[in-house]
């Protein structure tokens, strides 16, 4: 077996997936920055400043908690191209018969997410052909398209800039005719990291000093006694009540047989629970409409949905809630009720 092509070190990935946080979190910063800026009113900057710091603080995290599968999904990607490379060496080069001359291979192209390989051969001096050839060493044939109005046979032709590729279909009898842009991403290089961004932004971005720190100073005090927060507007749900509730807002949107685990008890109250969607809906469409369900059902409660990802099997669906009745928590809670646009 040759040496890898396209596995890398791991640290390539680590590396990879820690840039790709760090850019985003300054552009989320960068964001917010620019929405406080416009905002004159002090009370209503302060109610801000706290969204701000809730909005970075989970975006963040969503970061944190994809890291490990991320760079997973990677490393397995690349592993199963460079398998392929070894399983499908390189046809022999097809003939070009403008050049008269044979092609040379150029690059290896991955279909059928990234389960079959195809190879793509150039030649040429002042005007470049290509050939691809499929995993058996056969060119690969496009088929035959047909007019939608006239059942004419369409011919394209591709032009290609630095920056994009036009692709117009038209057909050969009458005047119909499609155009498709696609635009062209330009290579990134990966960034030399500093260790003292990655500290802030991927290892303990909540605790990083700057603009989130600020935020979250400013969020601790908003959370204090003096908010003027009223607590006994959140309903304090009793599990049969957090039953009752769920139960009748699900069944209403096609969801049936809520269950729950026994609860495990720590500061305070986690329970998974688990549903069966009936609809046609897709299997994103399914966990879309639950977390939108259950955040609208519970806004107003001492119950939140975890941020932890629901999951989803042949219209099975799992989660978890969290209840709280310590004043702390529920200060957090009325908090996030009147700072919500």
């Amino acid at each position: 077996m040759s040496s890898p092509k396209f596995r890398k070190a791991d640290q390539y990935y680590e590396d990879q997936y820690d840039s790709r946080t760090i850019s985003s979190m300054k552009e989320k910063e960068d964001e917010w920055t620019a929405k406080l800026k416009l905002i004159t009113n002090e009370d209503e900057l302060l109610k801000k400043r706290l969204v701000a710091y809730m909005d970075i603080r989970e975006y963040g995290t969503r970061f944190s908690q994809n890291k490990r599968h991320s760079i997973q999904e990677w490393i397995t990607t690349d592993e199963r191209k460079d398998r392929l490379v070894n399983e499908r060496p390189i046809p022999p080069p097809p003939y070009c018969p403008k050049c008269d001359s044979y092609m040379k291979f150029s690059d290896y192209d991955f279909v059928n997410n990234n389960c079959d390989i195809q190879f793509i051969f150039s030649c040429g001096g002042k005007t470049k052909h290509n050939a691809i050839l499929e995993s058996n060493g056969k060119p690969l044939t496009a088929p035959k398209q047909f007019c939608p109005y006239c059942n004419g046979v369409i011919k394209t032709k591709v032009k290609k800039t630095k920056t994009k590729i036009t692709a117009t279909d038209s057909c050969t009898i009458c005047t119909w005719s499609d155009t498709i842009y696609f635009d062209i991403q330009p290579k990134q290089q990966l960034l030399p990291i500093s260790e003292e961004e990655r500290k802030a932004y991927c290892t303990d971005f909540k605790k990083s000093k700057g603009f989130l720190h600020d935020l979250e100073v400013l969020a601790s005090i908003s959370a204090g006694d003096d908010t003027g927060y009223d607590l006994s507007k959140i309903k304090m749900l009793k599990v049969a009540d957090l039953d009752k509730i769920l139960t009748e807002a699900l069944q209403k949107n096609q969801f049936i047989k809520l269950q729950f685990e026994p609860p495990k008890i720590t500061g305070h109250m986690t329970i998974h629970f688990s549903t069966l969607d009936t609809s046609e809906r897709t299997e994103q469409q399914s966990i879309k409409t639950l977390k939108k369900i259950i955040s609208e059902a519970l806004f107003f409660s001492n119950w939140r949905l975890m941020s932890t990802e629901i999951n989803y099997r042949l219209g099975y669906l799992t989660g978890q809630l969290k209840g709280v009745d310590q004043k702390e928590d529920l200060q957090k809670i009325a908090t996030e009720i009147n700072t919500t646009p």
